[in-house]
C-alpha cells in the first residue's frame, strides 16, 4: 500500500487504449502536452497521455524535458496570494475545443487520476487543447486510488459523519 501511495503515475496499455477509444471522436484535434520542468515523473506521465492521444489520431505536440512553462507573475507584495504547487493534470482549451478537453479530464478521473479543467478561455489562432501535468498528487493514483475509494465505500465505519 505504501508503494501504491508513491508510485509514478502511468497509463497501462489497456488504459491508453481506453483513453484513445473514448477520445477518437475528436480525431484531428490539436493538443499540446507539457509538464512541470525538472519533474521526470510528470514528463513520463505526459508522454503516456501523448501516446494515447496520438493513438486516438489527435495532432499532439509531445512533451519536451528541455522546455519550461512559465506562469505569469508580478512583483510579490504582502497582499500577494500565496502560490501553491500545481498537482495533478490541468486541462485548458479554446472555446471550440472545450468538449475535447473535458473528455480527457473525465476519462483520466474515471481511471483514478487527479485532473481538472481550467475554464479561463484561451484565444489562439486555432482550436487547441493544452494538457499540463503537474507534480504527482499525494496518495495513490490510478487503479490503486480507485481500489482505496472502493474500500472506503464498502466500510461505513471509515466514513466521517457530520453532526
Amino acid at each position: 500500500q505504501l508503494e501504491e501511495n508513491v508510485a509514478w503515475r502511468t497509463l497501462t496499455e489497456v488504459q491508453q487504449h481506453v483513453l484513445a477509444s473514448k477520445l477518437s471522436k475528436f480525431a484531428g484535434q490539436l493538443a499540446g502536452c507539457s509538464f512541470l520542468g525538472g519533474d521526470m515523473e510528470a514528463f513520463s506521465f505526459s508522454s503516456d497521455i501523448t501516446a494515447a492521444l496520438r493513438a486516438a489520431k489527435w495532432r499532439v505536440v509531445p512533451p519536451n524535458p528541455n522546455f519550461l512553462v512559465m506562469k505569469p507573475t508580478s512583483v510579490p507584495t504582502t497582499a500577494s496570494p500565496v502560490e501553491r504547487i500545481d498537482f495533478g493534470v490541468e486541462l485548458m482549451s479554446t472555446p471550440e475545443a472545450k468538449a475535447a478537453a473535458l473528455a480527457i479530464k473525465n476519462v483520466l478521473v474515471k481511471l483514478g487520476f487527479d485532473a481538472r479543467y481550467d475554464s479561463r478561455p484561451q484565444k489562439p489562432q486555432q482550436s487547441m487543447v493544452w494538457v499540463s501535468v503537474g507534480h504527482r498528487p499525494l496518495g495513490p493514483q490510478g487503479e490503486p486510488k480507485l481500489r482505496a475509494e472502493a474500500r472506503k465505500r464498502q466500510h461505513p465505519s471509515n466514513q466521517i459523519t457530520k453532526r
